[in-house]
């Protein structure tokens, strides 16, 4: 890190003597006075109650301002600056410049992320003393403080990391694109500081003891804390790594399609190790009613696949062909920028069949968790015929909402891969308002996978003519989706080969 150019020129930046000092002592100055104002307003009064502790009241109320200043710090303004870094070297022309450099896709995107938020962390360590006194004159566990700054810690980086992944793949954009979405890159840490502060209200009320609650991985009792840990460093690890991506795609260097496979692997371990067995808060199923846990396996199910399709169809919407993409896959030229081209559309096509089998294998992998960690209970299991066909239902839906949304890249205007992922979400809103009108088991809701997954698992007597008619109505519009396609498909080609000739 210390041997990073782009790290050391950030740092340069950021960390000059006259600013370090000015802020530092500004940070001080402000740091004395606040503890001052909270001294003086925790004194005892007359309206007290009977064992009333100054030194706890202050204490407490001390730590709260001074761990509030370091979140704002780190999950407010580290990321905003991080999310607005690569984007103000594209709108000031300087990125070409540093593409150019020896240096690697991760040195520059790891200077840039510890090296514009050096002075955030840098004040938030000049805090810290004072807020862990503060803690401490209130009583509060060390355990609890460790886990608190450890969770801090972890959610900066994974929000910075998310920052930095928006920021990258806002550059790689189109320039109309690109200008359009910068200003988002720069509202990261207001989101990330909102998300912060709901989680650690939960520390907050409980007077930031840490609470022994416990889920369950892979069958195994862990700390929920544990749990919220290992998924927030889940995604800050993957934007990281798709930050890297979208910043090799900008230079033109060859991306290697298993990080997509390793990504779906990822989640699923993670998926079906926190719904194994069907258990993921409570010590067991033995004093509930069996209604009870049919509904929980149901809902387990449908979670489960319901988060892998929000994931495939991001992944839908980036791997779509565009018209300028198929106009390279089209022609004759056997240049290296053209090779690589046709190689990453080869990638992408490829990517999306194989992230579903690795779905459907993780659904298989949670069905059985259910045989193996809960015996005694394959009577009100999901039958296998249901789980069959909730598989057929997620591979139609998944392969419609490909077709569709590749049916809405293949137009003129920029944005037609995003208006086609638009375009379907709002088709699955219409359909769950009309489910909500005409029942689930009419046309709109058998459309809707998730409705229909459900409605296996409710009624397990209606099972064979649900399984019918809900098939049924996913196979008609997948096919009229992938109709659609090869139409436009064709049309694109012969309007393309007419032009060239």
């Amino acid at each position: 890190m210390f041997n990073n150019a782009e790290f050391l020129r950030n740092v340069r930046v950021q960390l000059t003597p006259r600013r370090l000092m000015f802020t530092s002592g500004l940070t001080l100055g402000l740091i004395i006075i606040s503890e001052l104002l909270i001294w003086t307003a925790t004194a005892k009064t007359e309206y007290s109650p009977v064992g009333y502790d100054r030194w706890a009241e202050f204490g407490i109320a001390s730590f709260n301002l001074l761990f509030f200043a370091q979140i704002i710090l780190l999950t407010a303004m580290a990321p905003s600056v991080v999310g607005g870094s690569i984007v103000q070297e594209r709108l000031r022309n300087t990125l070409v410049f540093q593409q150019m450099t020896l240096l690697s896709s991760h040195e520059v995107l790891l200077g840039k992320m510890f090296g514009s938020t050096i002075i955030y962390y840098v004040l938030a360590a000049l805090i810290m003393p004072f807020a862990i006194l503060g803690g401490l004159v209130a009583r509060i566990p060390i355990d609890s403080l460790v886990g608190i700054y450890l969770v801090l810690l972890v959610g900066a980086l994974s929000w910075q990391a998310v920052s930095l992944f928006i920021s990258s793949s806002i550059v790689n954009a189109q320039e109309a694109a690109g200008r359009n979405l910068a200003g988002l890159s720069y509202s990261i840490g207001g989101l990330a500081v909102f998300f912060m502060m709901i989680f650690f209200n939960i520390f907050w009320r409980h007077n930031w003891e840490m609470q022994q609650g416990n889920t369950y991985f892979f069958g195994q009792p862990i700390l929920a804390l544990t749990f919220a840990v290992m998924v927030v460093s889940f995604i800050g690890v993957w934007a990281y790594i798709g930050a890297v991506r979208a910043f090799k795609d900008l230079q033109l260097i060859r991306l290697s399609p298993r990080t997509v496979w390793y990504f779906f692997i990822a989640l699923e371990v993670i998926l079906v190790g926190w719904f194994w067995g069907g258990t993921i808060s409570s010590e067991g199923y033995a004093d509930v009613s069996q209604e009870y846990f049919k509904r929980n396996i149901g809902a387990l199910f449908v979670a489960y696949l319901f988060i892998n399709w929000i994931f495939l169809a991001a992944l839908a919407g980036i791997s779509v062909i565009s018209r300028n993409q198929l106009r390279e896959w089209w022609s004759g030229s056997l240049d290296a920028i053209s090779l690589l081209k046709r190689s990453e559309i080869k990638n992408s096509i490829i990517n999306f069949p194989i992230s579903i089998a690795i779905v459907l294998a993780g659904s298989i992998a949670l069905w059985g968790s259910m045989y193996v960690g809960l015996p005694g209970r394959e009577n009100l299991l999901l039958p296998f015929s249901s789980l069959i066909a909730m598989m057929i239902a997620f591979i139609v839906t998944m392969l419609s909402m490909a077709s569709f949304i590749q049916f809405c890249a293949m137009y003129r205007f920029r944005v037609a891969n995003r208006a086609g992922l638009v375009l379907w979400i709002m088709l699955m809103v219409i359909a769950a308002i009309a489910t909500g009108v005409l029942g689930p088991e009419s046309v709109p809701g058998l459309f809707n996978p998730m409705v229909f997954s459900v409605l296996l698992i409710e009624k397990s007597e209606k099972a064979l003519s649900t399984i019918s008619v809900g098939l049924l109505v996913e196979i008609i519009f997948a096919l009229l989706s992938i109709g659609m396609m090869y139409w436009k498909w064709r049309r694109t080609r012969d309007e393309m080969l007419k032009d060239k000739d």
